[in-house]
């Protein structure tokens, strides 16, 4: 009896698909983040990649990650899925509104500023936005994703803090198991999901100033977080350790870094951003002002 296998009477099915041509050709194998500096050297946000943005504590993870849902779901009108384990959802709300408003709402408004705000929550009730801020595992986290996701057309998985998914024991191998099932999520679901976590930080890095502008994040030992990721972007803000101006004079004030510390299908570099925290946006900076 000859056991073997003739090629022609394997069966294609659902797990084992034929390789096809259909390649996406209108440009949604992505989503753009609406920042042309970053887009152009990321690539934007790639289907079924796996995106950590990192950082030390106070950089601003939390309020890039609300000014990428903002730029997607208010000004793309794409459907996205955040999972907020930092803030609660009148605090995200209150947040988006900031940014897309400019006003300081810890403050008494005028009742010019009250007819913005009003008009920018009717903008934000528009908008396609999926918040769930539930205590979860990473299992049910993934069935949570992949069930809004095939329901609403999400285009895009935000997790604001990936040690605060809960575990019995946050170690390398939890850690491990967490990035796993994320990954598995964004191949399965061809979405990016895009995590924030506290990177470490082995010392310092020499831009163009001679000044130390942004950290320099060690990974030639084992670092199960950067080994898992698609891409690593990493933030700093310079004039959070007293830098103000660089040797040539170009002002670093309210400067956000974005460092691609990894991008497996583009280059590698940083980006200049402009931040103003006390409103919680962030914008395009002026390419004539800082050239990295």
């Amino acid at each position: 009896m000859n056991n073997e296998t003739n090629p022609k009477d394997v069966k294609v099915t659902d797990e084992v698909r034929k390789l096809s041509t259909g390649f996406p050709t209108d440009g949604q194998e992505r989503v753009l983040t609406r920042w042309s500096s970053l887009d152009e050297k990321l690539g934007g946000l790639r289907n079924g990649e796996l995106i950590v943005v990192s950082g030390y504590s106070n950089m601003g993870k939390t309020t890039f990650v609300t000014n990428l849902i903002k730029n997607i779901s208010v000004e793309q009108s794409l459907p996205t899925l955040f999972f907020s384990f930092q803030l609660p959802e009148y605090m995200v709300s209150k947040s988006l509104l900031s940014s897309m408003s400019g006003l300081k709402l810890n403050i008494q408004l005028s009742e010019e500023e009250k007819s913005l705000l009003r008009r920018q929550i009717n903008c934000l009730e528009q908008a396609p936005i999926y918040l769930c801020n539930e205590e979860m595992n990473a299992d049910l986290l993934g069935s949570t994703a992949e069930k809004f996701a095939k329901a609403n057309g999400i285009k895009a998985i935000f997790i604001d803090g990936l040690r605060n998914i809960f575990c019995p024991q946050i170690d390398t191998s939890a850690i491990e198991e967490m990035l796993q099932i994320l990954k598995t999520t964004a191949m399965v679901l061809n979405v990016p999901i895009v995590v924030t976590d506290t990177c470490k930080v082995a010392g310092y890095k020499n831009d163009f100033s001679s000044l130390p502008y942004y950290p320099n994040f060690d990974h030639t030992s084992y670092d199960p977080v950067f080994n898992a990721c698609d891409v690593m972007l990493v933030l700093h803000r310079p004039e959070m350790f007293g830098v103000t101006v660089d040797v040539q004079g170009r002002d670093l004030r309210n400067v956000l870094t974005v460092s691609l510390e990894k991008n497996c299908q583009g280059t590698t570099g940083m980006v200049p951003l402009k931040c103003d925290f006390a409103v919680k946006t962030i914008e395009e900076e002026m390419k004539s002002n800082l050239a990295l």
